[in-house]
């Protein structure tokens, strides 16, 4: 298989390699190209940043300087397609101790130690958006995370607009559902000038009910701040009550029923009473 990245830094470098890339190239320029889209430019974000000596297919500027982000002239990464990654480490892998971060065991499994680094194979599948990997060792008697990001992104849809329109037609009829599956892959909805400022949609999603509920509930009280409950009361035939009865209702309904039987002779009505409702005067 081709190399379709390399990026090396001064303790490890990582290669990346993939059968084909210009197939689903192609077809993504198709579809962007029948929306009048560009092709979008592949980015790689790190966190923290990093000191990035070369990157490879494109020469890099700088040799010294940390980067939180490069950006490749080509989208690199695409769903249904088998990468293999390789991370080599300079020095003695067994004082350094490499291991690979990630939230899903299956992608973490996925890795073995090979010679002087971590070596595995990854197949995104339909699991489109930001991926996220991780990679731990210890180096100058201290233990070093490092984390590098890019977009996976599909052949046949724009990420950029069709994504929000699926997931707002889905939480119409399936609020949350489309939550209930765990994957590799993130999105995003909005742009970010930051790299990994990011929030979960789930928790966007759980907090969009409360928050409506919250400005109808300050809208009232600024709209009426010195409203308070007032009787009112109303004249009701025990057999129009319906539902369930609280306990004191049910006391007055008896004894009405009591009045009106000791009454039944004298011609008077007493099957009514009085309920006492509480309600907001605004």
């Amino acid at each position: 298989m081709p190399e379709v990245l390399s990026i090396k830094t001064a303790v490890w470098d990582l290669s990346v390699w993939s059968r084909d890339i210009e197939t689903p190239g192609k077809r993504l320029a198709l579809t962007l190209g029948a929306r009048s889209k560009p092709l979008p430019l592949s980015s790689i974000r790190f966190n923290p940043p990093l000191a990035v000596t070369a990157v490879t297919p494109v020469p890099f500027p700088s040799l010294s300087e940390k980067s939180a982000e490069i950006t490749l002239p080509a989208p690199v990464f695409f769903e249904n397609r088998q990468y293999e990654f390789e991370f080599r480490f300079k020095g003695d892998t067994t004082a350094l101790q490499p291991e690979i971060i990630h939230w899903r065991t299956d992608v973490v499994d996925a890795f073995h130690r090979s010679g002087s680094g971590l070596r595995g194979n990854i197949n995104f599948g339909n699991d489109v958006g930001w991926f996220r990997l991780g990679v731990q060792y210890r180096a100058g008697g201290r233990e070093l995370k490092q984390s590098l990001s890019f977009e996976v992104l599909p052949v046949k849809m724009d990420m950029a607009g069709d994504f929000e329109l699926i997931h707002k037609d889905i939480d119409s009829t399936y609020p949350l559902w489309r939550f209930s599956f765990a994957q590799k892959t993130e999105q995003e909805l909005a742009a970010s000038r930051k790299p990994h400022e990011w929030f979960p949609l789930l928790w966007l999603a759980l907090f969009r009910n409360l928050q409506n509920d919250l400005q109808k509930a300050v809208k009232l009280i600024c709209s009426a701040p010195h409203s308070r409950l007032l009787p009112q009361e109303r004249f009701l035939r025990s057999d129009r009550l319906k539902g369930r009865l609280t306990p004191r209702l049910e006391e007055q309904v008896t004894e009405q029923c009591r009045i009106g039987e000791r009454t039944a002779g004298t011609g008077l009505r007493r099957d009514g009473f009085r309920l006492i409702l509480r309600k907001t005067a605004l």
